[in-house]
């Protein structure tokens, strides 16, 4: 998952680099990213941060102004769907 695809630009409701959420999310994934850095690889850690990941775009796509679009949230659940696999953890359903 990258930062193109977290930010993919106009009609994703404002969900651009100054954005707290935005940042928010990306740590995330920086967090699982220096989890599996680690040697021994941290996979608890990991697989904690992508959970955190997954109930925060979960967050970002509800609402009544939800900050990303349908279709953003899909391409990211299914990043996250891949990564929490790969990890070994539990992939939880979209919502």
């Amino acid at each position: 998952i990258t930062r193109t695809d977290v930010n993919m630009g106009t009609g994703n409701g404002g969900f651009l680099t100054g954005n707290n959420s935005y940042k928010s999310l990306l740590a995330h994934l920086g967090n699982a990213e220096k989890a599996l850095l680690l040697q021994p690889a941290d996979l608890a850690a990991a697989i904690n941060q992508m959970d955190a990941f997954y109930i925060k775009i979960g967050n970002l796509a509800k609402g009544k102004k939800p900050e990303i679009t349908p279709a953003l949230y899909t391409t990211l659940y299914s990043d996250y769907a891949m990564v929490m696999g790969s990890l070994g953890g539990t992939v939880k359903p979209a919502q």
